[in-house]
């Protein structure tokens, strides 16, 4: 679980690139998902815009 201090930032990134859901992270931080967007939006990785591009792209399932 991401702990609140020095090392935040390095774990943030990892549990980000293991594929943990961001509002997952925010909890296990005791931060709402609101309060970690505003501290942390600044290390969601490369490539997340065009991830969810390519899935907003995809054909939807009907």
């Amino acid at each position: 679980m991401p702990k609140d201090n020095g090392e935040t930032k390095l774990e943030h990134l990892a549990f980000l690139a293991a594929g943990f859901p961001v509002s997952n992270i925010a909890a296990a931080m005791g931060h709402t998902l609101e309060v970690h967007l505003e501290s942390y939006a600044r290390f969601i990785p490369d490539g997340t815009a065009d991830l969810y591009a390519k899935r907003n792209d995809a054909p939807k399932a009907a």
